[in-house]
């Protein structure tokens, strides 16, 4: 069973009461990995880099979703597609993930960014055979909406 954490309460000089949701947990204590919009950044390790949008779904440790990655080159902009499914271990999330016709590894870490955002994925993408990609990091963000 879910169950949500307290809300911090902060007070602003001046500007009354704001109030701050902390992410989700389990009754085990597990955090909740947040479903919707995540944002961040992609280094590879031959030095491309670009922004990462993701889209989560999540239904108790399952996970799928879909991605996009720009990365910008000398000429133009770059744009990569795919799906993405997985499961969340206590706070490792692994993706599979489609780039293109290839198949490669999402290795995550889930922690609380607060008060930057309200979550935070951080961690490595395999090299998947074939691809001009070699592999690298990512940070991903889940700003409140």
């Amino acid at each position: 069973m879910r169950t949500k954490m307290l809300l911090i309460v902060l007070t602003l000089a001046g500007a009354g009461w704001l109030f701050v949701p902390l992410s989700e947990a389990r009754a085990d204590g597990e955090p909740v990995l947040l479903a919707g919009s995540w944002e961040g950044e992609y280094i590879d390790i031959t030095g491309f880099r670009g922004r990462l949008f993701v889209e989560l779904e999540v239904e108790d440790d399952a996970v799928r979703g879909s991605y996009r990655l720009e990365v910008p080159d000398e000429e133009s902009l770059q744009v990569y597609r795919g799906n993405c499914e997985g499961r969340l271990d206590g706070t490792n999330l692994e993706l599979e993930v489609e780039i293109g016709k290839l198949r490669s590894t999402f290795s995550a870490q889930l922690a609380d960014a607060m008060p930057f955002a309200l979550q935070a994925l951080s961690g490595s993408v395999k090299n998947p055979p074939g691809s001009s990609f070699k592999g690298g990091v990512f940070v991903l963000w889940r700003f409140a909406d």
